[in-house]
C-alpha cells in the first residue's frame, strides 16, 4: 500500500517548485496550489509508479491525500 510521504514525494517531483511537506491530508490540492493540470500530471504519474488505471469518471474525486491514498488501498 501506498502510504503518504511516497504520494508527497510523487506530487513534489511531478509539480514544479511545490512543497509537499506543508500539504495536509484532508486539504484540497487546489487550496493548496495544484492546478488542475498539476492535478492531472499527479495523477498519471500514480498510475505509472503503482501500476493502477485511474479513470475519468474516478479521478474528479481523488482530490486530497487521503482520497487518493484510499482509492490505491481498494485496487
Amino acid at each position: 500500500m501506498p502510504s503518504s510521504s511516497k504520494l508527497r514525494a510523487i506530487i513534489e517531483q511531478t509539480v514544479a517548485g511545490f512543497d509537499a511537506s506543508a500539504l495536509r491530508d484532508d486539504q484540497l490540492f487546489r487550496e493548496a496550489g495544484i492546478d488542475s493540470l498539476d492535478h492531472l500530471n499527479v495523477l498519471l504519474a500514480v498510475e505509472e509508479q503503482f501500476g493502477v488505471e485511474i479513470p475519468d469518471e474516478d479521478s474528479k474525486n481523488l482530490n486530497t491525500l487521503n482520497a487518493l491514498l484510499a482509492y490505491l488501498a481498494a485496487r
